[in-house]
């Protein structure tokens, strides 16, 4: 088959689809934003606790276990809270 052929071939199924798409075309991209916000409190978690895990492996503080505990529930509960919101 000949190229021009072949796109105006695709055009035209495009353009039967797009009706249907542009009404969860919203919801779509929410879902892909909700998505990559739930991807980087993964990685805020291992950034933020990475200053703590040296001062109680490096310098051998005895004070920031608990406090450390309490940050990981409060990521772990916002991050549940975005998972749910997005079903």
């Amino acid at each position: 088959m000949n190229k021009g052929v072949i796109k105006a071939q695709a055009y035209i199924n495009y353009s039967r689809i797009l009706p249907y798409v542009k009404l969860y075309w919203f919801r779509a991209i929410l879902a892909v934003v909700i998505c990559i916000s739930i991807g980087a409190l993964d990685a805020v978690i291992a950034l933020s606790l990475k200053p703590y895990i040296d001062l109680v492996m490096v310098e051998k503080s005895i004070q920031f276990p608990l406090y450390i505990q309490l940050k990981i529930a409060a990521f772990t509960l916002t991050q549940g809270e975005f998972i749910r919101q997005s079903l």
